[in-house]
């Protein structure tokens, strides 16, 4: 008896086993063939086979983020502006402009000898992008894309009548009709109706065909859908089942805090995960990228490190300061030394036992001495 790999035995073959790769490679020519057994209309593939198919580059109409030929879900609670956000995303693909800090289209973007980087060829030469507005007034759609530059000549179709009964039928009517780059379906249960949005086996019945749909198509499509109340842990924000978060080739979880500050993230199968991003909307309802989370929480903290130093009117150490603000110690001591680099905060002392630093907020008639 062989032992295997792990040094387990491996039991003996019955007679009946295949033990050839030559055998292999004869089942599975019976299993294609129409006159052998099995079912005809699949194909098994041989590793040799499997490694002589062409390999499948992936076409981003939003670089590293969303793909032809792909599935993306977009989740947030209701009134965080998502679908404020998928109308901006179908005015940047149709026009190639950047989409919350990411190129469109970045295949046909170039760069010429001196580095400036232009777009080239019609984002449309890829079809239409098509968004299903089904919850949301005609008036309301209509204002919101002529607010972010939209404009007759965009090659953008919308729909804002409620979907038909038989919802994935329209869908790939649509799809086969207008043959689109992309088609956003606002929100995805106004397209698929479902008895029940927890039950696994019914959400995987009626997304797999969304999502295979998306693959033989070649389109983008992206479903909006509600963030469960209370929000989620990263990657759970969806409301409703698991499967509605596993069907998404890119998933956008989008949220809103108490000081109104709009943040966005991705967890993706193919392509770069898009690290937590600061939103701002401008007064037309656009919405672009404004840096990182991480660097708007570390400014917030500076901030409050001013605040709390200054309201307490006497030099602090940085132990008095962090527990003060009740911070992570090594976030507390960043944020510290940011502030004494940039000269909003003096230190004096030497750091030592019985003469700690001590930190304080300059004069203003002080600082102006200095630069002077």
């Amino acid at each position: 008896m062989n032992n295997g790999p792990d040094n387990n035995p491996i039991p003996p073959r019955d007679e009946t086993a295949l033990s050839t790769v030559a055998a292999l490679m004869n089942a599975a020519e019976q299993h294609r063939n129409p006159d052998g057994a099995g079912f005809h209309t699949r194909r098994l593939m041989t590793m040799g086979e499997l490694f002589d198919t062409p390999d499948d580059d992936a076409r981003y109409i939003v670089d590293g983020l969303l793909s032809l030929g792909s599935m993306s879900l977009l989740v947030a609670a209701p009134k965080v502006g998502k679908s404020t956000l998928a109308r901006c995303l179908a005015v940047a693909v149709a026009k190639g402009v950047p989409w919350i800090g990411r190129d469109t289209w970045p295949d046909k973007m170039r760069t010429d000898d001196s580095g400036f980087v232009e777009q080239h060829g019609y984002p449309h030469d890829d079809g239409p992008i098509v968004v299903l507005s089904l919850e949301e007034k005609m008036s309301e759609v209509k204002r919101h894309f002529k607010e972010i530059g939209a404009t007759g000549d965009d090659p953008i179709l919308v729909d804002c009548d409620p979907a038909p009964e038989n919802g994935m039928d329209w869908l790939r009517y649509l799809v086969d009709t207008f043959n689109p780059c992309l088609l956003i379906v606002d929100p995805l249960f106004r397209l698929v109706r479902v008895k029940d949005t927890n039950d696994y086996a019914e959400i995987n019945r009626v997304l797999e065909p969304v999502n295979t749909l998306a693959r033989q198509s070649g389109t983008h499509i992206m479903v909006l859908h509600h963030a469960r109340k209370g929000g989620g842990a990263a990657g759970e924000e969806a409301l409703g089942s698991t499967a509605i978060i596993g069907a998404g080739d890119c998933n956008l979880s989008m949220k809103r805090d108490e000081n109104d500050r709009r943040t966005i993230y991705s967890q993706n199968r193919y392509g770069q995960d898009l690290e937590p991003t600061v939103l701002e909307m401008d007064q037309d309802g656009w919405i672009e990228a404004a840096g990182t989370k991480a660097a708007a929480d570390a400014q917030d903290l500076e901030q409050n490190v001013l605040e709390f130093v200054e309201e307490k009117g006497e030099p602090l150490t940085s132990d008095k300061i962090i527990s003060g603000l009740r911070v992570k110690r090594s976030t507390g001591k960043a944020a510290i030394s940011t502030l004494v680099a940039n000269g909003r905060l003096t230190r004096v002392g030497d750091g030592k036992r019985g003469d700690p630093f001590l930190f304080s907020v300059p004069d203003p008639i002080d600082g102006e001495r200095e630069r002077n």
